[in-house]
């Protein structure tokens, strides 16, 4: 397997406001496959607009339109202290976004878009 790491700096914000740094996400791209394989996200604890995610039980994923990686399931904070791993990815080159969300579907926070 050939892979090369490819490293993006995820931003969060709205049109009215500046831009805040929402973490960091390393792709694992396999240029054999021509697919990501693997990502690896750490994300910005300070990050306000996490408030509302404190203390539940979330998912993440990285996703655009119908392109979906597996969604791995992180409680306690735990996503907030540790870099989270996603697997099993099968996503080409495109443009996407880093999406957590409480399991029980009441609060969202999604990057801005990011280009892979």
């Amino acid at each position: 397997m050939n892979t090369i790491d490819i490293k993006v700096d995820l931003t969060y914000g709205t049109e009215e406001e500046a831009s805040q740094k929402y973490g960091k996400l390393i792709g694992t791209f396999d240029s054999e496959k021509q697919e990501y394989v693997k990502f690896v996200i750490t994300f910005n604890a300070d990050l306000d607009a996490f408030s509302s995610l404190y203390d539940q039980l979330v998912a993440i994923q990285v996703m655009y339109d119908k392109k979906t990686t597996p969604i791995v399931e992180s409680k306690n904070n735990d996503w907030l202290k540790n870099p989270i791993t996603i697997y099993g990815c099968d996503l080409s080159k495109g443009t996407y976004v880093v999406s957590v969300s409480s399991v029980k579907g009441t609060a969202v926070v999604d990057s801005d878009e990011f280009v892979l």
